[in-house]
């Protein structure tokens, strides 16, 4: 996917440059522009410089915006197109991953990650699920949507099996490895926590994760 960057700004600081007293900050020496990091995931290059919580939240989010942009246009009508389209974001989202990952393995100080990474997550989770099986979550979604179709099981089977990818198992492996961390944490705990301190992206990822399951 050839990156088109509308605007040029600044990513976020980090949460400590926030937390400074006015006497104690100082302008930062070094700064990460959002076409700049977009351009280097694009490019399969780990980014140059240090990214803030909100600065990776920033940049997961306009990667999962440009890939149901892209969903939208060609996913329904040019099935090819659309899979040409994982291909070429595979490097991208790996390095989105390795960065969360990282991220998440410093930051760990609690039984419950912290809500701006948790964001990161749930929002790079719908990015896996939008761009290796979009057609499979758009058919789930409508059958949801009518509940009467779940009645006809055969009928559920046949159109997922014409709707199937190779790179579906890509989303699914990210739905199971998501559900499984919330089942080690906790699903009443998730739900008593969730309401106060995730953001409502970890909702959808979680809906559109469970779609998937069903999938299988």
């Amino acid at each position: 996917m050839s990156p088109v960057i509308e605007a040029r700004f600044a990513l976020p600081s980090t949460t400590a440059e926030w937390l400074k007293d006015e006497a104690s900050w100082e302008p930062p020496t070094q700064v990460l522009y959002s076409n700049d990091a977009l351009k280097s995931i694009y490019a399969n290059r780990a980014l140059d410089l240090p990214v803030s919580e909100f600065g990776l939240v920033t940049v997961v989010s306009t990667i999962l915006y440009r890939v149901c942009q892209f969903e939208i246009l060609t996913s329904a009508h040019h099935p090819e197109l659309y899979a040409n389209l994982g291909r070429e974001m595979a490097g991208s989202v790996q390095i989105l991953d390795d960065m969360l990952n990282r991220r998440i393995k410093e930051a760990a100080s609690g039984l419950a990650p912290e809500p701006i990474l948790q964001c990161a997550k749930s929002l790079l989770n719908s990015v896996f699920y939008h761009l290796y099986g979009s057609i499979p979550l758009a058919i789930m979604k409508k059958f949801l949507s009518s509940p009467a179709a779940l009645d006809r099981p055969e009928e559920i089977s046949t159109v997922l099996d014409e709707a199937s990818s190779p790179e579906l198992y890509k989303a699914l492996i990210r739905a199971a490895d998501q559900f499984r961390f919330d089942c080690q944490l906790g699903l009443k705990y998730i739900r008593k926590v969730g309401p106060s301190q995730f953001g409502p992206e970890s909702a959808i990822s979680i809906y559109e994760g469970g779609v998937y399951l069903v999938c299988v």
